[in-house]
């Protein structure tokens, strides 16, 4: 049986703690903060105080081309046809709920007031691409990933008798979660143990030839071979020649893409110096 020391399903004892009743809230017995929410550009519910109380990640829809004929079960599908199986999906709809806990009504107003000016700031300036507007969701809840949408909306219902209003945040984001780093990276806390493939993305050579094994059990993805050297690079697809370019003596890397098919990757690399595949992991979650 596997090890799931560092599984997201390995459960450890967890410590005694004096929860208190949200119907009967008061300042005195309220010592405990959030560990559990979301970052979207300058907001930041731990940092709000804010409690998440329910997350929703739909499904998103497919872009599906299909027809049927007369006497036939079910119906035929086109949808990946001319294409390396990959299926392609709408923007999806992300939503949280959060609880902000508190018995000063203008305080829990102005928690509101403040956290709309933060999810619907213009984001963060792209001068490459222009029309570019979304950002990264940062869900606690998969620590190895990130969304890439927008803010779409923020209600709220305030309960003045408890002392809590209810406030739910829905974003319209990418379809795939990305890994928040490259493959390879040795970042401890966003490895993702749970699918995690031993990749070879840095190949070292001096004049030979190896071949190169890559998982990738996820969508098909492209990557960046970044090459400080001369090599020949194959692959089942496509054939290549790449080698560093100098500019005025500064060193630039001939970046070439090809795309990782779903499955086990054979690539056969020859050369000199030192090549690197470029590219993150893309999950439906």
């Amino acid at each position: 049986m596997a090890d799931r020391t560092f599984s997201r399903f390995h459960h450890e004892p967890k410590p005694e703690y004096d929860f208190h009743d949200i119907n009967t809230y008061n300042a005195d017995n309220y010592e405990l903060n959030p560990d559990a929410g979301i970052v979207f550009g300058p907001f930041d519910s731990v940092q709000h105080g804010w409690w998440l109380s329910k997350r929703d990640l739909s499904t998103p829809e497919e872009y599906e081309i299909v027809d049927s004929v007369p006497y036939m079960q079910g119906e035929y599908d086109f949808s990946v046809i001319k294409t390396i199986g990959e299926r392609y999906y709408k923007a999806r709809e992300l939503k949280y709920e959060f609880l902000i806990v508190d018995d000063d009504p203008q305080y829990r107003e102005g928690e509101l007031q403040s956290a709309k000016r933060e999810l619907f700031y213009p984001g963060p300036y792209n001068q490459q691409d222009q029309f570019d507007v979304t950002d990264k969701v940062l869900d606690t809840g998969y620590p190895s990933y990130y969304f890439k949408g927008k803010c779409k909306s923020v209600t709220a219902s305030d309960d003045d008798e408890k002392g809590v209003m209810t406030v739910t945040i829905e974003f319209k984001v990418y379809p795939y979660a990305v890994a928040r780093h490259d493959e390879g990276s040795d970042i401890w806390d966003e490895i993702d143990f749970d699918h995690y493939a031993d990749n070879e993305t840095v190949v070292h050579l001096s004049g030979e030839q190896t071949s190169v094994v890559i998982y990738n059990f996820d969508k098909p993805i492209r990557t960046t071979m970044v090459v400080n050297g001369n090599f020949t690079v194959g692959t089942s697809q496509h054939h290549y020649v790449l080698d560093s370019l100098r500019t005025d003596g500064v060193e630039k890397n001939n970046n070439k893409k090809f795309i990782l098919t779903h499955g086990v990757n054979y690539i056969s690399v020859e050369g000199t110096g030192t090549i690197r595949f470029k590219y993150k992991r893309e999950v439906m979650i």
